[in-house]
């Protein structure tokens, strides 16, 4: 069942940080309205939905929405994305693309806890419901 909850947050445009062992995604208009769970703005004020801008072939750097599975929200926080620290296992085309956090443990397994819809963790997933899905 984790593996296949790890497919649907995939498919759902979320993807593991396999070293901050969090679901994360890219900041996109879409990101910040798919789920009734509010948004912790840690950016400067940076604008929603710009694209992150390439540093290298693989790395990145933009603003992209983690789940917070200790105090239960999505955070959204300016970060450099490389690629390789990004579980890859079940995504589509170029890898790149970014998650949305839910009840899962992470691909590879490991401890987890449990994150709610629309969100991603810090510490792993659990196995309650899946992220966007109400």
């Amino acid at each position: 069942m984790q593996e296949l909850a790890a497919q649907e947050l995939t498919a759902r445009d979320w993807r593991w940080h396999k070293l901050l062992r969090q679901w994360l995604q890219k900041d996109t208009r879409e990101a910040n309205n798919s789920s009734s769970m509010p948004i912790i703005d840690l950016t400067s004020g940076a604008p929603i939905a710009v694209q992150p801008v390439r540093v290298s072939e693989r790395v990145e750097r933009g603003v992209y929405v983690f789940f917070d599975v200790m105090n239960w929200r999505r955070e959204r926080r300016e970060f450099v994305l490389n690629y390789d620290e990004l579980d890859q296992r079940f995504a589509m085309g170029n890898a790149i693309q970014v998650s949305n956090g839910g009840p899962v443990m992470p691909p590879g397994g490991g401890a987890l806890g449990n994150v709610p819809s629309g969100a991603v963790s810090q510490s792993g997933m659990g196995s309650s419901g899946i992220p966007g899905a109400g």
